[in-house]
């Protein structure tokens, strides 16, 4: 990559992570009106932050709400294999926080029914494999 196709690369990044920011903290709010609020809405918001940041950005500065059809790759195999903390119980609770943060866009009119439809598809579908995946992963590893 040259530096001209670097510097548009950086300034569209910087112009995602605004608009995440700005999602962010619309989804914030939401949630206090959904009177989730503390710990709960931390991890929450942890949970997408860290998606978008580390997995949708750096892979094809995807914002957020369009990052609905990478969720499977994300936690099926990134999250498995990236992420310390991985785990089958941090798997479902990233699970949680995606149909919560999805059900936001569609309260929000930010997403349609037919997408809400098909991310409840792929996580009632698809978490079973991420489980399989993450022991399957862990038993191949050496320490």
């Amino acid at each position: 990559m040259d530096l001209a196709n670097f510097d548009q690369w950086n300034k569209e990044v910087e112009k995602v992570k605004l608009q995440n920011q700005t999602v962010f903290d619309t989804y914030e709010t939401w949630l206090n009106d959904q009177s989730i609020k503390g710990d709960e809405a931390k991890q929450y918001l942890a949970d997408i932050s860290f998606f978008a940041q580390t997995f949708l950005i750096l892979n094809e500065a995807i914002p957020v709400e369009k990052g609905m059809s990478h969720i499977d790759e994300y936690l099926g195999d990134f999250f498995i294999r990236e992420v310390p903390w991985a785990s089958p119980e941090t798997i479902e609770a990233n699970a949680k926080s995606f149909l919560k943060f999805y059900s936001f866009l569609l309260n929000t009119k930010q997403i349609n029914d037919d997408d809400y439809s098909y991310l409840q598809h792929i996580l009632n579908s698809e978490s079973e494999k991420w489980v399989k995946n993450y022991y399957a992963y862990n038993s191949s590893c050496e320490f």
